[in-house]
C-alpha cells in the first residue's frame, strides 16, 4: 500500500485533479516531490525528513500541509 511507503530514491510526482487528501505519513526520504491538484486540500507528509531536490506543491484549495519532521530540502520549496 502506498501509505506505508518509506523511501523513494527518485522523484515522487502526483497529479490528480479530483484528489482531495494525500496521505503518505510514513515517507521519510525522497529525491524530489511534485504534487498538483485543483481539489487537493490536505497533504499529510508527517514523517518526511529529507527531500534531496525540489518540493513543489501546486494546489489552490490547499488548507493543510503537514511537514513537522522536515529537516532538509536540497533545492527549491514552493
Amino acid at each position: 500500500e502506498v501509505s506505508s511507503l518509506r523511501e523513494v530514491g527518485g522523484s515522487l510526482s502526483v497529479s490528480a485533479p479530483q484528489l482531495e487528501t494525500l496521505g503518505l505519513p510514513n515517507l521519510e526520504r525522497v529525491g524530489a516531490v511534485s504534487l498538483a491538484g485543483s481539489a487537493l486540500s490536505t497533504v499529510d507528509l508527517t514523517g518526511l525528513e529529507v527531500v534531496g531536490g525540489d518540493l513543489v506543491v501546486t494546489a489552490p484549495a490547499l488548507e493543510a500541509l503537514e511537514l513537522p519532521a522536515l529537516q532538509e530540502v536540497g533545492r527549491d520549496l514552493s
